[in-house]
Formats: C-alpha cells, structure tokens, sequence
C-alpha cells in the first residue's frame, strides 16, 4: 500500500515514544536511561488514562458544550457516579477539562473542555466518526475471526 502524508505523520508520532527513538542504530546497546524511562512511562500513563473506557467518551460529550454533573451522567449511559467522578478529576488533573462552580440562588458546577481538551477532543471525534463508519466491515470481520477460531 503506498505512504500517504497523514499515516507518515502517524509513523513519525509513534516513533517518538519507542525504543527505537532511543536507540535507532542496531549496533547500540538497548539500555534505556532513568529519564528516558520516566518520560516513556509519563507517555505510557497519559495514554492509558486518556484512553480508558470513560475518559474519550467523556471528552467528546463535551464538544458540544459544558454540562452539570447529573446531565453528563445522563448523556453517558452505563457510567456510575464514582466512575464519572474519578473521571472528570483525573481529567481536570491533566488539564484537558474545567470545572467552573456559578453563583446564583444554588450551587451550580459545570464541566467543559479546556483549549488542550478541545484540541484533543476534536481529535477523538475523528476516531469516533472512523469507527462508526467502518463498524460493519470491523464486526464481519470480528465474526469471521471467531469462525474461523482466529
């Protein structure tokens, strides 16, 4: 299949967060350094929380404007409140969510993205779009595989 701009661009991300980066000539020794480690283990983390079940989905409800802790519940149905709560701090924690407390007669709290998470979120919304425009090839695929005992 001939390279494309864009899955180049993809190859030359997940480059920077292998150990192939570190140690691009085969005739080096593949010791990683301490701060190389923490650095690849801070990527590790960050890309496990922000792809757990309830972090994306979160992120991308968002996109359509800020919601009170009830009505993003109510938007993503399955999620306990302790999930979304863990969630949503985790979330403000990296900084791709705010939280804003309004005044007013009752205490208000509402959740949006910040401009990280907006620019994150846009991206998630592309994936969200791929997969449910390839969800039928992506099943008859799944279900051939289990088949076949694949």
């Amino acid at each position: 299949m001939p390279d494309n701009p864009q899955l180049e661009k993809a190859r030359e991300l997940l480059a920077g967060a292998s150990v192939h980066r570190l140690c691009p000539d085969e005739s080096q020794d593949f010791s990683i350094s301490a701060e190389a480690m923490d650095e690849r283990r801070t990527r590790q983390n960050l890309l496990a929380q922000l792809t757990n079940r309830w972090s994306a989905l979160i992120l991308a409800a968002l996109v359509t404007g800020p919601y009170r802790f009830h009505e993003l519940a109510a938007a993503l149905p399955g999620i306990s409140e302790k999930m979304l709560s863990q969630n949503l701090r985790m979330l403000i924690g990296s900084g791709l969510i705010e939280r804003e407390v309004g005044g007013g007669s009752r205490f208000q709290v509402s959740y949006s993205l910040s401009e990280l998470g907006a620019d994150l979120a846009v991206r998630l919304c592309d994936l969200i779009r791929w997969i449910c425009d390839h969800t039928d090839e992506l099943q008859q695929t799944a279900r051939l595989a289990r088949k076949t005992g694949e």
